[in-house]
């Protein structure tokens, strides 16, 4: 048997960076949702600052690497991302991919990936991030996915924060 331990046991006891476990829940993501995804479709990532935002951001980058037409729509001032997340904000600008703060763009996509919040949400979502919500469940036609968790959910015991995205699949990893 394998031993895959918790992220932080991960980070700190195996020394493996932030940033392989992000690329690593971007490439899982990626490989989920090209099964479902046909050339052509319009993929709009909604993505925060924190790590879960910088894995949305990297999986943005590798569809785009991929011959998709890709946006990503940040949540949240870049200034306040984690160090990691800017490293992947900084390499999504040199691919140059539309990064936008416009929520409108949720509209227009045939695949929404959701990047928002992670396992670490431990208040009400409001605000943008509560618009951004409302826009990603209203796309009826667009296939949706999560990772790690569906944005608004809690971890720990899956009470909804107000409110939480809708999607077709959540993508994890180990």
């Amino acid at each position: 048997n394998i031993f895959y331990p918790p992220i932080k046991t991960t980070m700190e006891y195996f020394m493996m960076p932030s940033a392989v476990l992000m690329e690593r829940a971007a490439h899982a993501t990626m490989i989920e949702v090209l099964r479902d995804i046909s050339k052509g479709d319009k993929v709009v990532v909604i993505s925060s600052v924190g790590n879960n935002g910088g894995d949305g951001l990297c999986a943005g980058r590798m569809l785009k690497t991929k011959g998709f037409d890709v946006s990503l729509v940040l949540l949240g001032d870049i200034k306040n991302a984690s160090k990691v997340t800017k490293l992947q904000y900084d390499i999504c600008k040199k691919y140059d991919i539309e990064i936008s703060d416009d929520i409108n763009l949720i509209n227009s996509a045939d695949v929404l990936i959701d990047a928002i919040f992670g396992i670490g949400l431990n208040r009400e979502i409001t605000g943008i991030y509560q618009e951004a919500v409302l826009a990603f469940n209203s796309n009826d036609h667009a296939k949706k996915y999560a990772i790690d968790i569906p944005s608004g959910v809690c971890a720990d015991d899956g009470h909804i924060f107000g409110i939480a995205i809708k999607a077709d699949k959540t993508v994890t990893f180990n």
